[in-house]
């Protein structure tokens, strides 16, 4: 696992943790979402840390990674 995915599955995990410690999510009802590099992110998550969320809502993400491989905000 790279060191985006990592540090992404870390974050998640803290998150979803203190979330369910106070009280405002029950562990096995939890969602992720997100649109553009949101929804790229909430991809990795329920591909890599599916035991985190039961579900998750990615909108037009930019999946392929392979078509920008210098990243998206390079100056042409």
């Amino acid at each position: 696992m790279c060191r985006y995915v990592e540090k992404l599955v870390a974050s998640a995990e803290a998150a979803v943790d203190e979330v369910v410690r106070r009280g405002v999510a029950h562990p096995s009802k939890t969602a992720v979402g997100g649109h553009s590099y949101g929804a790229f992110m909430t991809a990795n998550l329920l591909a890599h840390a599916p035991h985190l969320f039961s579900c998750g809502i990615a909108r037009f993400g930019a999946y392929n990674r392979t078509l920008t491989p210098f990243g998206f905000q390079v100056p042409a």
